[in-house]
């Protein structure tokens, strides 16, 4: 393993063409996104970062009525652009607002089609989880995975929202494989999901259906040392048993001209996180 392992952080900075958002979640500028974007790659780059995590909803819908082709390649289109000038190789976790528009499109505009993945790099794993795989954004409403998402919501209706999502089974079936495989292997693994895959690192609304399965799951394998989400603006800081749980402060949450980014450094046993405008410098002690 590497002595130490440096990583990019962004969470979503949900790049629109449009007016100041106070619809959904309280007050968010989406046409600053794209600033807020390049301005972080400019900093990973300068920085000579391993790799970049991208925590997903790079962009979003200007509207929830505003879906069309034409709008969809004018948000993604500099959002790519962007990222393009990105030095580091980039690890995807794609977001709810990153389907505002649609899978098709999402996969077509980006390139991205594989929405769990597993990365090596440097002696360490990165798992990318899909928290959007078990939910109703799914283009056909008859989709499996959006009739299990519906029976979730029946179960804990507390939590319906238009954004919502779970691993599902056969997800967290994917990830104890996974898992089991680098325990055996002696090889450490840091999870990147949108979602916070843990019951307290993110607000009620705003956690994955399944957090608790996920979280005990993730508990249960000591390779597993990290766990990295965005999705809940505020952000959050969890430690369970050595196993710590980030949930990076949204770039959106961030005022007119202010950013929110960090820069990861791992080693054996610790995670230190420098902070960028609205994130907080922090460390953390790892099992």
């Amino acid at each position: 393993m590497s002595a130490t392992l440096r990583l990019g952080l962004i969470a979503d900075p949900q790049y629109a063409q449009a007016p100041p958002d106070t619809k959904r979640y309280g007050v968010i500028h989406p046409a600053e996104g794209l600033t807020r974007l390049r301005e972080a790659i400019d900093t990973f780059n300068a920085l000579g970062v391993d790799a970049v995590v991208n925590l997903g909803d790079l962009v979003q819908s200007p509207d929830r009525d505003t879906r069309d082709a034409q709008t969809a390649a004018e948000t993604f289109g500099p959002v790519v652009e962007a990222l393009r000038w990105c030095r580091a190789p980039i690890l995807h976790a794609v977001g709810n607002h990153d389907l505002d528009f649609g899978r098709k499109a999402f996969e077509r505009h980006t390139g991205v089609t594989s929405y769990r993945a597993r990365h090596d790099l440097q002696g360490w794993r990165f798992l990318i989880l899909d928290g959007n795989e078990v939910s109703t954004r799914h283009d056909n409403p008859d989709d499996p995975r959006c009739v299990e998402a519906r029976a979730y919501q029946e179960a804990a209706p507390e939590q319906n929202a238009t954004w919502n999502g779970a691993l599902g089974t056969d997800q967290r079936r994917w990830l104890a494989e996974e898992l089991s495989s680098a325990e055996r292997e002696g090889v450490p693994v840091v999870v990147i999901n949108h979602w916070p895959c843990h019951p307290d690192a993110a607000r009620e609304r705003h956690r994955l259906y399944d957090a608790a399965e996920t979280a005990s799951l993730l508990r249960g394998f000591n390779c597993v040392k990290a766990c990295f989400a965005g999705h809940d603006h505020p952000g959050a800081s969890v430690d369970d048993a050595g196993l710590h749980h980030l949930t990076l402060r949204a770039a959106c949450f961030a005022g007119p001209g202010q950013n929110g980014y960090a820069m990861a450094t791992l080693t054996r046993d610790r995670l230190l996180i420098r902070g960028f405008g609205l994130v907080p410098d922090a460390g953390y002690q790892l099992r």
